[in-house]
């Protein structure tokens, strides 16, 4: 779970999204929800855990099911609204989720380059991601120090990284 935390976070802070709302939650769950909402849509088995950042509230799980597996997942929350859901789909299901995502949401709205792709298949600690409809939904992949491969899908609402950012910069104002 803390793999899904560290990769997701890294991920809305590295790649802001433009205020263009496209994706707006994720199946039932509405970017906008209460934290009660999303808990009782018992998609899974919410548990909170820390996220190690001020502001940013988590429930994750271990028993989501997609495509047909129990997988990891999470619910992110800012000032009390759900604004992101993860998900770490099997490596096995990367390639067609390629697709279905191409097929459901059009073409790729940003994406890494080919070289960083590369670099995932063959370095330690690498990633690299493809984003669909107006950057709200990712498809990353990575690789960790013992160059094991896996991927991480995320619906994000393009007011995670503005709020985020905003609940930082307050953190440290008085410190400046």
């Amino acid at each position: 779970m803390r793999k899904l935390l560290f990769i997701s976070m890294f991920l809305g802070s590295v790649f802001m999204s433009p205020v263009v709302m496209a994706v707006d939650g994720y199946k039932g769950l509405k970017f906008g929800m209460t934290k009660e909402q999303v808990l009782e849509s018992k998609l899974c088995t919410f548990e909170e855990q820390s996220t190690g950042q001020d502001g940013v509230v988590f429930y994750g799980c271990s028993d989501f099911i997609f495509g047909g597996e129990a997988v990891e997942a999470g619910a992110f929350f800012i000032g009390g609204k759900f604004l992101r859901f993860a998900i770490i789909p099997s490596l096995d299901v990367a390639v067609g989720l390629t697709q279905g995502l191409t097929d459901k949401y059009g073409p790729v709205s940003s994406a890494s380059t080919k070289q960083e792709f590369n670099a995932v298949d063959t370095l330690p600690n690498r990633s690299a991601f493809l984003a669909f409809d107006k950057d709200t939904v990712y498809l990353k992949l990575s690789s960790d120090e013992n160059y094991v491969q896996s991927a991480l899908l995320l619906y994000t609402s393009p007011r995670f990284d503005a709020l985020l950012f905003k609940g930082q910069k307050k953190a440290v104002s008085d410190d400046l």
